[in-house]
């Protein structure tokens, strides 16, 4: 069917004492994949204590519980009596996984690990108290944060759902947790990278854009970045076009770009996938592959929750999915591609930690380009790193980041100054990354040079679900302010498409344009309009029916779209 790597059912938290009696069909079926010259990562479940089956195997297994606030187990779906969740100081904890690990690693030939479920909830626990507060004492801004002269008597604070942390021990806090998760996820990377440093280490932290993705479980892409292969960025955002909204991993893939880590963007039945409509599956493995992620399809051998039988349709399936893993053959021939991206927002990792409104204003950004065919890239910025703006960028915008450092702000200051082209919202840069507010607006230093404007936020917050699933409603003036951004960039053609309907577009090093189209109404057959600077031949492929349309010298292209994906390619 055409796949070549997939997760093997291996560890899922049971207690291997309960769970090695299946070893042996695991071993069998991972030794019949390399047979077919498949890849098999051994899934070890992260987050999760069956103290059902467990206990039996790890007596003292509530000692390594995450407490809650109130004192009671953390549990993975929050108020439930089932699946603890573990608090990742406990040593014991982190040595039982590395004994999992490297049974799966010695025997059983299996590629490498993939750790489920990688969040984690806060533990108040007192060895993690005490952990937060040696934190807080080797701190260099703790001090003058907070205005405390030690912090032998802090607690982590109680759990809040504020969309701006301005508390300094909470800020102090999400710093903590995540830094601690990097300590972990680095020494189990170290580990099984010992075994073999071919090993592959994957886990998956949910949707890496969900506001909550810091302060609630304690994860931080720009932070974990090095401390995996591949990233699962497990989602509710199964492509699709609905109510007038484009549920899509377009944002997933862009911010993964940024940091420069591979994702596996994966949703699927629990992700509202439709399994059951072939032009879902479709558009679920053209999406990924248009914005240069990992094609997947979760449930080619998953059984049936009711029935135990493999999906229906799979015959159905394996026509489409080999005519896509041949088209995917094909492209591998050709010359090197890079994203055409003129525009680049700037994702800043602390306002956007820090502030929901921030992540909003960039999500809402990225909704207006993508509905009006502009293309754009992130910025992945961090305070402790230099802010680094592609040389081919030709317009910066900045949106609600409230929270840059002083070298950040000086290095966009640098950029204007030689000639870049800026858009900015007042009170972007007002506040340091500890969200501390300046005296002065850093928009208002900026405003005199004749490459900035100064914009008003769009008000778009109350129209947008950010959390598993992101739903972001048609903007208000979207319509303006794309014409705003088309009037600061050289476009080298015009697209003309209904909404529905994203792009993106590649280009080579002899400067020829590879223009992706992801149908997200496919109930509907789409009329494409493309017109370019100069006459060019073109080729049109729809990958999923195998066939190919050749355009003569022109410089206006017109297409009906009745298939979810289709690729033009300008010939010069």
């Amino acid at each position: 069917m055409g796949f070549n790597i997939l997760h093997c059912r291996f560890y899922k938290g049971m207690g291997w004492e309960f769970e090695k009696n299946d070893f042996p069909a695991v071993k069998k079926f991972v030794e019949n994949c390399h047979k077919y010259n498949i890849k098999a990562l051994a899934y070890v479940q992260f987050s999760t204590l069956y103290y059902e089956t467990l206990q039996a195997e790890i007596p003292d297994l509530l000692s390594w519980a995450a407490v809650d606030y109130s004192g009671k187990p953390q549990t993975y779906h929050g108020g439930e009596y089932y699946r603890w969740m573990p608090c990742i100081g406990k040593r014991p904890f982190i040595d039982y996984l590395k004994k999992i690990i490297k049974i799966g690693l010695e025997e059983c030939p299996f590629d490498g690990i993939m750790f489920d479920n990688a969040h984690t909830y806060a533990c108040y626990c007192p060895a993690c108290q005490n952990e937060f507060r040696n934190y807080l004492g080797v701190h260099p801004a703790a001090k003058t944060l907070t205005g405390l002269p030690a912090f032998d008597h802090v607690l982590i604070p109680p759990p809040a759902d504020d969309d701006q942390i301005k508390d300094p021990l909470r800020l102090l806090y999400v710093e903590y947790s995540t830094d601690k998760k990097k300590e972990i996820f680095k020494e189990l990377h170290d580990f099984i990278k010992s075994f073999s440093p071919d090993y592959i280490v994957s886990a998956n932290l949910g949707c890496i854009r969900r506001y909550s993705f810091s302060r609630q479980f304690a994860l931080d892409a720009f932070k974990l970045k090095d401390c995996f292969d591949i990233i699962v960025s497990q989602s509710g955002n199964a492509p699709v076009w609905q109510e007038n909204i484009c549920i899509n991993r377009i944002r997933e893939h862009k911010l993964a770009q940024a940091l420069g880590i591979n994702i596996l963007a994966l949703s699927d039945h629990d992700g509202s996938l439709d399994i059951k409509n072939i032009n879902s599956l479709l558009l679920n493995l053209a999406e990924n592959f248009a914005w240069s992620g990992i094609p997947v399809e979760r449930t080619i051998m998953a059984p049936h929750r009711q029935t135990g039988s493999t999906e229906p349709g799979i015959d159905k399936k394996k026509i489409y999915f080999s005519r896509f893993a041949r088209f995917m053959e094909n492209e591998r021939t050709m010359p090197e591609v890079t994203d055409y991206c003129p525009v680049t927002i700037l994702y800043s990792r602390e306002s956007v930690n820090f502030s929901r409104l921030s992540c909003r204003a960039v999500m809402t950004t990225e909704e207006i380009l993508l509905r009006s065919h502009i293309p754009f890239n992130l910025i992945a910025a961090s305070a402790g790193a230099d802010l680094k703006i592609p040389e081919n960028c030709e317009l910066l915008i900045i949106a609600e980041q409230y929270c840059l450092s002083d070298n950040q702000n000086k290095q966009i200051e640098n950029w204007i100054n030689a000639g870049g082209k800026l858009l900015i919202t007042s009170k972007s840069g007002s506040c340091n990354e500890n969200f501390r507010e300046r005296r002065f607006f850093f928009s208002e230093i900026l405003h005199k040079n004749s490459n900035v404007i100064i914009f008003h936020p769009v008000p778009n917050e109350n129209n947008i679900i950010d959390d598993w699933t992101i739903k972001i409603r048609r903007p208000d003036n979207i319509t303006e302010f794309a014409s705003l951004v088309k009037s600061m960039i050289n476009l080298p053609y015009s697209i003309t498409a209904p909404e529905s309907v994203m792009v993106n577009v590649k280009t080579s090093s002899s400067n020829n344009y590879f223009m992706h189209f992801l149908n997200y109404n496919a109930a509907i057959n789409q009329k494409i309009r493309v017109k370019t600077l100069k006459k060019t031949r073109a080729e049109l492929c729809f990958p999923f029916e195998e066939t190919t349309h050749f355009f003569k010298q022109n410089n206006k292209f017109s297409f009906t779209m009745k298939t979810p994906y289709a690729l033009l390619k300008f010939i010069k």
